[in-house]
């Protein structure tokens, strides 16, 4: 597998929270020999027959990304936004972004620096207008209230194993997910019945993991997302990038199975960081745990720089023995 190109195919892809069936495709057909269920915004991939005398081990990557919603076209034909998710509001002014499914491009508007009063408060999103360069009639004949609104930059090497994309929250762990799930099938992995969930709408109510988890009835849960890695100045509790995934520990997640599986990393010499979280993990494993009559979960989480912005980074070392803990596991 070119990993790169799996990258960039799912960073490039739409799927702001809410509106994630173009991403459920894309996945959809790395798995062609599966049954595959798309509902909810949420993918289901089977990767073997569900055996109900077996124990089922859940494996969850949430596939929406941060991003904004049409509210207004303003007499000037400029677009009023909502937030969907918690998208870092410094880094705004004079963003690009996509607007609707036929990805018109846009500026977010900004004053430029010799206005700036020095007291003015940070930006709130009442305050953000998008500039597609036209007028309210040609904006209405293009554009309808409640399309969506993406920050977007091009997938890019950096230095070495490093990439730098949008959407690599969570579309990171969605790679190591996959990859994950071609290395099971490959080894005719039958000891459990296992079950790849790529879920919707996690940055705003994680209602796909809801929904998910209820229906496949899982014993077992990981839950793969992203989490902070260090840059300048970044205190210990954040990640290094290529020191490998962090394993979750939080009074939400089985202490017992984060153990088991810091065992499997030791034991196949994969590297990997702890990552405490005293009580929630801001992760599906927080609804995934309490769902039915609960789940033992446990978090993986890669460490990216530059959380909720467009220009996320990540190792892709880091991604890949992520993919090889989460088999190792599974095979153990």
């Amino acid at each position: 597998m070119d990993f790169f190109n799996l990258l960039e195919k799912l960073t490039e892809a739409d799927g702001v929270s809410g509106d994630e069936n173009a991403v459920c495709e894309i996945i959809a057909a790395e798995f062609p020999d599966c049954k595959t269920t798309i509902n909810n915004g949420n993918l289901v991939v089977n990767l073997n027959e569900i055996n109900p005398q077996k124990k089922t081990v859940l494996i969850d990557a949430h596939i929406d990304r941060i991003g904004f919603i049409v509210t207004q076209i303003t007499e000037n034909g400029f677009l009023r936004v909502g937030n969907i998710g918690k998208t870092d509001m410094r880094i705004l002014p004079a963003s690009r972004v996509f607007v609707g499914k036929k990805r018109l491009p846009g500026i977010i508007c900004t004053k430029p620096p010799h206005l700036f009063d020095k007291d003015a408060k940070p930006l709130e999103i009442s305050d953000i207008l998008i500039d597609i360069g036209m007028d309210k009639a040609s904006s209405e004949r293009e554009i309808s209230v409640g399309d969506r609104v993406l920050l977007h930059e091009k997938c890019t090497r950096l230095a070495d194993d490093i990439v730098a994309a949008s959407a690599l929250d969570n579309r990171a762990g969605a790679a190591a997910v996959i990859l994950a799930g071609k290395n099971i099938l490959a080894g005719n992995f039958d000891k459990y019945n296992v079950v790849l969930l790529f879920s919707s709408c996690e940055e705003v109510t994680e209602r796909g993991a809801i929904i998910g988890a209820f229906n496949i009835n899982p014993d077992i849960a990981l839950v793969v997302d992203v989490t902070f890695a260090k840059t300048h100045g970044e205190n210990e509790l954040c990640g290094r990038t290529r020191g490998g995934v962090m394993v979750g520990f939080s009074a939400s997640l089985d202490a017992d199975l984060s153990r088991e599986i810091m065992t499997v990393a030791k034991k196949e010499k994969i590297p990997i960081q702890v990552e405490v979280m005293p009580q929630k993990t801001g992760t599906n494993a927080d609804v995934i745990t309490i769902s039915r009559g609960g789940v033992r979960a446990s978090t993986l989480s890669i460490p990216i720089k530059f959380m909720h912005t467009q220009s996320e980074t990540v190792s892709l070392f880091d991604i890949e023995k992520t993919a090889l803990l989460i088999t190792k596991f599974c095979e153990e």
